[in-house]
């Protein structure tokens, strides 16, 4: 059960451990809206989980809060006002409740020998808001904040990535990661003219993809509606042949990266993974971004485990008009579920 945090203090911000800030449009309910004032505020909040290196929720963290407001008045026009308070999460869990206003900010700290660090958002439109990441996402999205103690940092499989076009399909490429047993991994591209299905390689652990071309839409004239449709296919299905292998998706949560978040992998679910039209166009059109433009993966090979993502290798459809993506994995060397971990220097 999330429990709301309980307010100490009122305090001027000045430095945090780790800090959001959020920004959006929308009309103050004032008796009177002209001139900037309008469009200026809407409804902003936040709520997530602070947690430690190895993922574990920290109790007791000062949260500082500043939130900033347009308002107008016939005498006094229009003029910011600010609010300031300080609370405690004690379990973790952080709550804001939706309140009108144009830029929110949490700083996160505390004692212990907690290290510093910063996750920083800013107004990009409309309700969605941007991150050190890159991350853009929709209000009530679950946050997710880092403090590692002082001289610790985080420890991650070696991460290696190969980008594959399907500009001749059916031919296409795939990866051969072989036994899996030379370190650092190692990711060989492999010409595949069908399935890898024969016997010679029906043990090999093989990444390929079953693609369904897609239609493009066409206008008056047959000019192309949306050139983003260009080569993306109706559906893309990733595959890891061999016993036992496969994927399980991971959904992130915004203000970490990723595979920093994705600590321990699941024992048990991994299959083929598919990606309709819909999603790969939602992809290409906010490449670049963190967390819409990839998807987010737990991955089984040969026995051992990791994580994998895929991104669009370009998001210009007239200059690079193939199906062009790129695939990440972060295999852990050991076959250990355990993915990232903290660590002292």
């Amino acid at each position: 059960m999330t429990n709301r945090v309980k307010f100490l203090v009122s305090a001027c911000v000045a430095t945090v451990a780790a800090s959001v800030v959020i920004a959006g449009c929308g009309i103050l309910g004032a008796p009177v809206a002209v001139g900037s004032a309008i469009g200026t505020n809407t409804s902003l909040g936040l709520k997530g989980t602070v947690v430690d290196g190895d993922g574990k929720t920290l109790d007791n963290v000062i949260i500082e809060y500043n939130k900033d407001r347009e308002v107008w008045s016939a005498l006094a026009g229009t003029k910011t006002t600010s609010e300031n308070k300080t609370f405690i999460a004690k379990n973790g869990r952080f709550d804001v409740p939706d309140e009108r206003g144009y830029s929110l900010y949490l700083g996160f700290s505390r004692g212990g020998g907690y290290q510093r660090q910063s996750l920083r958002q800013t107004k990009t439109g409309g309700i969605e808001f941007a991150t050190a990441w890159g991350n853009r996402w929709p209000l009530g999205t679950e946050a997710l904040v880092t403090l590692l103690p002082h001289g610790a940092y985080l420890v991650e499989p070696q991460r290696a990535s190969v980008d594959i076009t399907y500009s001749e399909w059916p031919k296409q490429q795939g990866v051969d990661f072989g036994a899996l047993s030379k370190w650092p991994l190692s990711m060989k591209r492999v010409q595949l003219d069908q399935p890898p299905t024969s016997p010679a390689d029906a043990n090999a652990n093989i990444f390929y993809v079953d693609l369904v071309p897609g239609e493009v839409k066409t206008k008056r004239g047959n000019e192309i509606a949306d050139v983003y449709e260009l080569n993306v296919p109706a559906m893309l299905t990733l595959k890891l042949n061999g016993p036992g292998n496969g994927f399980v998706r991971y959904r992130p949560k915004v203000g970490t990266d990723p595979f920093a978040q994705m600590r321990e992998a699941p024992e048990t679910g991994y299959a083929d993974v598919v990606l309709n039209k819909q999603r790969l166009l939602e992809m290409r059109k906010n490449a670049g971004n963190v967390i819409l433009g990839a998807e987010f993966f737990y991955v089984k090979i040969g026995g051992k485990y990791g994580k994998a993502a895929v991104t669009w290798r370009d998001s210009q459809p007239t200059a690079t008009p193939d199906l062009n993506l790129t695939y990440t994995f972060a295999i852990e060397e050991n076959g250990s579920r355990t993915l990232t971990r903290s660590a002292t220097r």
